[in-house]
């Protein structure tokens, strides 16, 4: 040690002090080293948080944008679809999602999620929100440790690509949100222009940033890339003018879905967007984070990646605006044929309307004449069943009316005393001549327990439907009605089974039994309505159900059950005196232009106590009201001269209040709601039904 000690004496000072400079510059480097790598660490770790961060941002400015545009055009509906809510439900879950992942607070997430107030007040606060997104994604980058130096080429192209781009995409979807407030009188029209002027300054800045490029960077191909950018405004100027054209269209249009589909389809164009700008800006940042350590090669490599950027920038608006015409000619066709179709539907409903009316109305009037001659001579068995087999008709075209419309089973029902098993035995009387053709014998067992209070044309038109069901389809030779019942305090619960011997119901074919149009592979005519629309009725009725079992013996059963309750001696009386009282006495201006409706008609209000004055027409109609004061009018809708929608609307112009019911033969189309909609207050289908006539009047009398 001491040797040592002596040696390092006798170094010469010199030589002391070049050691102990390397020593220095060792440690030196080594410091420079070892903090180069802990700096280049840690800008790392700040881009990496940038780029997630930066990512959470731009996910919010889209969703925010879905969330906004749809909101304002479910606002300025008159009447939001469906669709359209469902959507503005799934946007308000995917901006709830993506503001999470943001950590904002829930009590921000529900004001920023807030609709109250006005609707231009709600697009303001969404834009201003948009607003405050964009500049701290800006800042993100500022603090990352990103120096760009304002006035540099890499600073204008960190902007164009950190900034113009989500700026560009956020103020397209103003100038689409504000067009549909413009359109629907929300904000006027200089609203529109400052958008489309921040989307004139923002192309302006890009335009600057190309122009920089082709200084900067002659042996590349500017002149094509300004030529592409020249292309893209004027896609953009087209792009407006569309909207201008569009903003103009009336909102009550049956097109007015166009914005709806072109809004979410240019969504979709905007998330592929996304996803080739995360490939640009991965780039970009590994290029600025060796900004420091490699000055002179990042200036280069700055501008190069700045002309790939501009260059994919380029590509993303022509795809996009290229994308956007394709679905603007794409939703015009769509438009085209939607309005196509839909002028064939109403064409079809229509005719059926017609096709409806002109069955239906021989088929009351056969029905009411059956009924007459029954009333006078009750013994005779064929009049009877003639008259069960053209109500069996009418139930078919009401079958027409229920597949159409399932709110038509409620339609008028109305309550009466009935026996379940007289009921039944009708039905197979009804269907005798059918069992007959197909070689099948039909057998019923059981008993009902006295009478009750029900829907009686409801159960009937169930069993008719069920018993003919297998008659004409099971390829059997017996089908058994099988009543049976279980009485308890004031109610009665029925179980009817429809059992038959034929070849059953294969498997696959089981879950699509009750649906409407299914015939299986039958070979038998029909409707393919039967079985859907009993079991409509059925589950409308109280605890009603109609199920399916394979028969253990061969065959099936279909099982149906329901509850009635017990009619009472004092019912029984009351709802005959309240009969009596809602005809009996009153004066009755009766329209119809079918003669033998309107003397059959007249027949059987007459009978029950009114005064009745028939005409052929609404003109007629309104000279007798002009000459007489009536307690009401029961009018015909197809009629000619003057038909029923003029007659009603005629009438509530002149200030008439009587009770206005409507009777029509259509059995598919929307008559009655177009009779309703002009001041009728009830409509029927024909025959004239005095149960039905008698709960309407009651109930406009309620009210």
């Amino acid at each position: 040690m001491i040797h040592m000690l002596d040696s390092i004496k006798r170094i010469p000072l010199w030589l002391k002090v070049v050691i102990l400079a390397m020593q220095g510059l060792f440690f030196f480097a080594v410091g420079i080293t070892l903090q180069g790598f802990y700096s280049d660490h840690q800008r790392h770790l700040a881009y990496d948080r940038a780029t997630q961060q930066q990512k959470l941002y731009r996910n919010s400015i889209t969703r925010l944008g879905e969330f906004r545009g749809l909101c304002t055009l479910a606002r300025i509906e008159p009447t939001p679809s469906s669709e359209l809510i469902q959507l503005c439900e799934s946007a308000s879950f995917n901006l709830v999602e993506a503001l999470e992942a943001m950590d904002y607070p829930d009590a921000e997430i529900d004001q920023i999620l807030s609709v109250d107030g006005q609707y231009y007040e709600i697009f303001l606060r969404k834009s201003a929100y948009s607003e405050q997104l964009l500049k701290e994604l800006f800042q993100i980058y500022r603090d990352s440790g990103v120096q760009l130096e304002e006035g540099t080429l890499s600073y204008t192209a960190g902007r164009t690509i950190f900034v113009h781009l989500p700026d560009l995409i956020e103020k397209m979807g103003v100038v689409r949100g504000i067009t549909g407030l413009s359109n629907s009188g929300l904000v006027s029209r200089n609203n529109l222009y400052i958008a489309k002027g921040r989307v004139t300054e923002i192309l302006s800045s890009t335009r600057n940033t190309l122009e920089a490029f082709e200084q900067a960077n002659a042996s590349s191909s500017p002149s094509e890339l300004l030529l592409d950018f020249e292309i893209i405004e004027q896609h953009i100027v087209e792009h407006f003018e569309r909207l201008d054209r569009y903003r103009f269209m009336e909102l009550r249009d049956p097109t007015k879905d166009y914005d709806l589909d072109l809004f979410l389809k240019a969504t979709e164009v905007l998330d592929e967007i996304e996803q080739l700008y995360d490939v640009t800006e991965e780039t970009y940042i590994s290029l600025l984070a060796s900004e420091h350590d490699r000055t002179d090669q990042l200036t280069g490599l700055s501008i190069l990646f700045a002309l790939v950027t501009q260059f994919l920038l380029i590509l993303m608006f022509r795809f996009m605006l290229r994308a956007i015409h394709q679905i603007e000619e794409t939703s015009e066709q769509a438009m085209q044929a939607s309005s196509s179709l839909a002028k064939t539907l109403k064409q079809q409903d229509k005719m059926f309307a017609i096709i409806g009316h002109e069955l239906r109305t021989p088929a009351a009037a056969l029905n009411m004449q059956l009924n007459e001659l029954q009333l006078q001579d009750g013994q005779n068995r064929r009049v009877e069943e003639a008259h069960a087999t053209s109500q069996h008709l009418l139930d078919v075209l009401d079958d027409m009316r229920v597949g159409t419309d399932k709110s038509l089973i409620t339609e008028s029902r109305v309550e009466t005393q009935l026996s379940v098993y007289r009921i039944i035995k009708e039905a197979s009387h009804t269907l005798y001549y059918t069992a007959n053709q197909y070689g099948v014998d039909i057998q019923v067992r059981g008993n009902s327990d006295g009478n009750h209070i029900g829907f009686k044309k409801q159960i009937r038109q169930i069993i008719i439907n069920m018993t003919k069901n297998a008659i004409v389809h099971s390829q059997g030779t017996q089908v058994t009605l099988d009543l049976s019942h279980k009485t308890l305090e004031e109610e009665t619960e029925y179980r009817l089974q429809i059992i038959d011997n034929g070849k059953g119901i294969p498997d696959k074919d089981v879950d699509r039994l009750f649906e409407a149009f299914e015939r299986g592979d039958t070979k038998a005519f029909g409707t393919g309505l039967g079985l859907h629309i009993s079991r409509e009725l059925a589950r409308s009725l109280s605890n009603g159900d109609l199920v399916f079992s394979p028969n253990p013996e061969g065959g099936a059963i279909f099982t149906l059950s329901f509850t009635l309750k017990q009619a009472k001696h004092e019912e029984a009386a009351a709802a005959a005196a309240a009969k009596e009282h809602a005809i009996k006495g009153k004066k009755i201006l009766l329209v119809e232009d079918t003669a033998t409706l309107r003397m059959l008609g007249k027949t059987i209000l007459t009978r029950e106590g009114a005064e009745v004055v028939d005409v052929e027409n609404g003109q007629l109609a309104l000279d007798a009201y002009s000459k007489q004061s009536f307690d009401l009018i029961i009018t015909d809708i197809m009629m000619p001269i003057m038909d029923g929608y003029e007659l009603t609307e005629t009438l509530r112009s002149w200030g008439a209040t009587l009770p206005i019911i409507g009777v029509t033969g259509a059995t598919v189309g929307n008559e009655a709601d177009n009779l309703l909609a002009k001041g009728a207050d009830r409509v029927m289908p024909k025959p004239l039904n005095l149960d039905q006539l008698e709960t309407a009047l009651k109930e406009i009398e309620a009210n």
